[in-house]
């Protein structure tokens, strides 16, 4: 069986390799809840790549790459009811399924039947490849943030794979008559309007993002902002001018840390800040509104009703590229420029 897999720590042009000969999981080894699925399509992440990275690796076994896919399954566990042979399926997964049945980047993969679905009937296998694990975190954001009708909220990284998620859920919550602010550059400012933006701000040309905020939001201030860029931590310290002072300012993701391929003192030292931000008082480094961090929860439940939110039109796939199987590498390497619009799709087979 034909796979991406790595069987050490590392960056993926270093680690990761196409294998040929991995073994193919059998229909006679399912336990009752789980599933084999025939992989058609899988989406690259950069925080995946970070993994490589980040995570030990204390054997020579091989570990598959990536969390989100899509295909068709091939047989059932005795136990799973919600999903049949031949069923076209999605979903998406976090680090604790990725530890226990690795991951989906292989021509057939075993999986927990709580992190399947059947893919909704108005998306192509291709282009829900990279919304399971993504759309639920993206409804989960705004659920966590208590975006309501009417509310107005922020959203910085609102063209990346994730961002062009979060703005349409955000949508959705707050209304026609809320308001979705975005950052992104110029160039970008037609794909994430026909998203649901209302306006965007050019990060390229308003260099303290801050500054620009307090001008011009202060009189209307945000009831959220959530951060998916982590990059600049001034947002969040002069947030008072232009966050309510009963909103919340979610803490979204670190792209200078995931693609700039941080180390794992980095990461330990990004969730120390945030935790003195969420615990100090202000004068020992704490912040002036209330800050949480969220990872998506992935369950049976969390998928079907992202899998209903897309059906209803609610949101839409972005799709930055699609490649074949033996350009993942180029492909890792576009996604760490940071410059990806939307997700990129891996064809895996027919």
């Amino acid at each position: 069986m034909r796979g991406w897999a790595y069987r050490a720590r590392g960056k993926p042009e270093y680690v990761l390799k196409l294998e040929s000969d991995l073994p193919q999981p059998t229909a006679e080894s399912l336990g009752p809840h789980e599933v084999l699925v025939k992989v058609k399509y899988a989406a690259l992440f950069q925080g995946s790549a970070a993994m490589m990275t980040f995570m030990p690796h204390f054997n020579n076994n091989p570990w598959i790459a990536e969390n989100n896919y899509s295909g068709t399954i091939v047989a059932t566990g005795s136990e799973v009811e919600h999903v049949a042979v031949d069923d076209d399926v999605f979903g998406g997964f976090a680090a604790d399924v990725l530890r226990k049945y690795g991951g989906v980047l292989a021509e057939y993969v075993t999986l927990p039947d709580h992190v399947v679905v059947r893919r909704p009937n108005n998306v192509t296998l291709k282009d829900i490849a990279g919304m399971g694990a993504g759309g639920v975190t993206a409804m989960q954001f705004a659920e966590a943030a208590g975006l309501k009708k009417d509310d107005r909220v922020l959203i910085t990284g609102a063209s990346g794979g994730m961002g062009t998620l979060v703005i349409q859920a955000a949508r959705a919550a707050v209304g026609d008559n809320g308001l979705v602010v975005g950052t992104c550059s110029a160039g970008n400012e037609q794909l994430v309007k026909e998203l649901g933006v209302h306006q965007i701000v050019d990060y390229k040309k308003h260099k303290h993002l801050h500054k620009y905020l307090t001008e011009n939001y202060s009189l209307e201030p945000f009831d959220a902002i959530i951060d998916m860029v982590g990059e600049d931590y001034s947002i969040l310290k002069n947030s008072s001018p232009y966050l309510k002072p009963d909103g919340i300012f979610i803490f979204g993701g670190n792209m200078p840390l995931i693609h700039g391929g941080g180390t794992v003192l980095d990461m330990i030292g990004w969730f120390i800040r945030i935790k003195i931000a969420q615990t100090m008082p202000l004068f020992l480094g704490g912040m002036p509104r209330k800050c949480v961090m969220h990872a998506g929860q992935i369950s049976r439940d969390a998928l079907m009703r992202l899998a209903a939110f897309i059906e209803d039109g609610k949101m839409t796939p972005v799709v930055d590229s699609l490649i074949e199987m033996d350009q993942v590498l180029q492909g890792y390497a576009r996604l760490a420029t940071s410059r990806a619009r939307g997700k990129l799709i891996v064809h895996v087979q027919d």
